[in-house]
């Protein structure tokens, strides 16, 4: 919307990377605790402060690597996901004990966005960064608060190299895994292959069947099994609209193809027929998750 081109592009990789190593250390917890698993969060906390080093030293790598135009917000930007990697655990057990939404949680994001929106009007990046570090500390500071409020003993099987292989590399979560992987080597092609213009709005485009597909991935999933819930008929309806799709991509992408015999390029085009595949894409992801 404020035409950061390149601050899309590097935020979208860096921040699918983090959550793609993060995701390889989750085992699945939050959703095992969604779905009223015998899962104690208190363990699943201490495992993800273990692992905070090994995702700051890929991260780190990364960001070494790729040689980031701002730095410091791509920091600011990774600490905020690590301390959202390990708060969701305690939000998670919350919202299951209370069947109700955090409220205060919801507010804080809600305010955190638009402080940042009315930076990015404002081209006030430092107002960003200070936004974003300031829920990091507060996340850190509610984590701290859940750990000294709640009784608990150091189990030596938290840390057992064996069961850690067992659950990340030998289980099912492997190919949910899939779908972060590809989420990330997706955006981080679509960057190092195209101009700045052209990857920012491919992701964008991208973004729109991504969302629901974590939608469903963190929230309605879990929710669905534990409810044990059938989505036949709801199935049944999505092979209309994924039809419906179909043809409407077929005419993008005959118009498309048009314009570059024509040499003409189309920035609103290109987001409809990568919005539209996008969508495409999302249907058999859904099916396959669920």
């Amino acid at each position: 919307i404020f035409k950061f081109n390149q601050l899309v592009t590097e935020v979208a990789v860096f921040g699918s990377f983090t959550i793609l190593i993060c995701q390889i250390f989750s085992s699945n917890s939050r959703s095992l605790i969604f779905s009223k698993k015998n899962l104690q969060p208190t363990d699943v906390i201490l495992q993800r402060f273990v692992f905070i080093f090994p995702i700051l030293i890929f991260s780190l790598i990364f960001i070494y690597i790729y040689k980031f135009s701002d730095i410091s917000l791509i920091t600011s930007v990774l600490f905020l996901i690590i301390a959202q990697w390990i708060y969701e655990i305690i939000l998670s057990s919350k919202e299951v004990k209370s069947k109700k939404i955090d409220y205060k949680h919801l507010c804080l994001y809600f305010v955190a966005l638009l402080t940042i929106i009315i930076s990015l009007y404002y081209k006030n990046f430092f107002s960003i960064k200070i936004a974003i570090n300031i829920l990091s500390l507060y996340l850190f500071f509610e984590i701290y608060k859940f750990l000294t409020s709640v009784k608990f003993s150091i189990n030596i099987n938290t840390f057992n190299l064996k069961s850690w292989f067992a659950s990340f590399l030998f289980s099912s979560f492997g190919s949910s895994l899939a779908i972060s992987a590809s989420n990330f080597f997706f955006r981080f092609f679509v960057v190092i292959l195209n101009k700045t213009e052209i990857s920012s709005v491919l992701i964008i485009g991208f973004m729109f069947g991504s969302l629901p597909v974590s939608l469903f991935t963190n929230i309605f999933g879990p929710s669905i099994i534990r409810e044990k819930i059938k989505l036949q008929t709801l199935i049944k309806k999505l092979n209309f609209i994924f039809a419906a799709v179909f043809f409407l991509v077929l005419y993008f992408f005959y118009n498309y193809l048009i314009n570059i015999n024509s040499q003409i390029y189309v920035n609103s085009e290109l987001l409809l027929l990568t919005i539209g595949l996008s969508f495409l894409g999302f249907y058999p992801m859904i099916l396959g998750l669920y």
